[in-house]
């Protein structure tokens, strides 16, 4: 039987850019992308977080849900809902990111970027993502350059992005949530290599494993979505959380489906 799981998305992160890496675990998990994104005008920055984590935590009460999926800043969230929500009996960090994203990235040296081959940007948005999809082929980056800018342009999307870094700035950095975790639920972590916004030093503990992405930026699930759904794959497996046999699923080229700004969700 295929166990469920509740997608926790970071920014930026349409609903869309999940489509290839729920292909990968067909069969043994299904991933629930439905929680819709509340509009931030009008709201105070605590408030709209708060309106949030309600949203998720109301979701995850009803108990469907076994495996947290979250992504970026989704991830700062997913370790207090992990704590909290005691039904949960696994959740994935995917590339957390450093608290003062908005004011810096580690951007990869001349000498990383010319080992990726890439066509040049022919757009603002693809210029803007350039330096975190690097590992992307044309394809791929092509596709997910026009999903982020079929979103980027409502104002409600770039409200949200301004209350977002500024929760993010003033609250406790990820690091410090990981070392501080209590909880029994299982946490992986997985760090990529090239990923402008890494943190770096963070431990391992009796409950969270951490898994370095070799020449990833990022969005893995996006570029990668076969490995990274593998590497969790076998994670949840070692756990005991899945059990179901795993037969890969039959390859079927994906057609990218238009995301109406309305529906993505941090």
């Amino acid at each position: 039987m295929a166990i469920n799981a509740l997608r926790i998305p970071g920014i930026q992160d349409t609903p869309d850019d999940w489509g290839d890496f729920s292909h990968e675990l067909d069969g043994v998990m299904r991933i629930d992308i439905s929680l819709g994104n509340i509009d931030p005008t009008g709201l105070s920055r605590d408030e709209w977080m708060g309106k949030m984590l309600s949203q998720e935590a109301g979701a995850l009460g009803q108990g469907h849900y076994d495996v947290l999926m979250a992504h970026s800043f989704g991830t700062h969230r997913a370790i207090g809902l992990a704590q909290q929500m005691t039904s949960i009996k696994a959740a994935v960090l995917m590339n957390p990111p450093r608290n003062d994203i908005a004011e810096r990235a580690a951007l990869p040296s001349a000498e990383t970027r010319s080992t990726w081959s890439r066509r040049e940007p022919e757009t603002p948005m693809e210029n803007l993502l350039l330096y975190v999809s690097l590992d992307m082929n044309d394809r791929t980056f092509a596709d997910f350059a026009r999903r982020h800018e079929e979103v980027s342009g409502s104002r409600p999307e770039r409200k949200k992005l301004s209350v977002l870094f500024d929760y993010l700035k003033s609250s406790t950095p990820f690091g410090r949530r990981l070392e501080e975790y209590e909880g029994d639920t299982p946490l992986l972590v997985l760090q990529s290599s090239d990923d402008p916004w890494r943190i770096d030093n963070l431990r391992e503990s009796k409950s969270v494993r951490i898994v370095e992405l070799q020449r990833k930026m990022h969005y893995p699930h996006v570029s990668d979505p076969q490995t990274t759904a593998s590497i969790i794959r076998d994670w949840l497996q070692e756990i005991g959380v899945l059990t179901t046999q795993f037969q890969a699923p039959p390859y079927v080229e994906s057609e990218q489906q238009t995301t109406n700004p309305t529906s993505l969700v941090l």
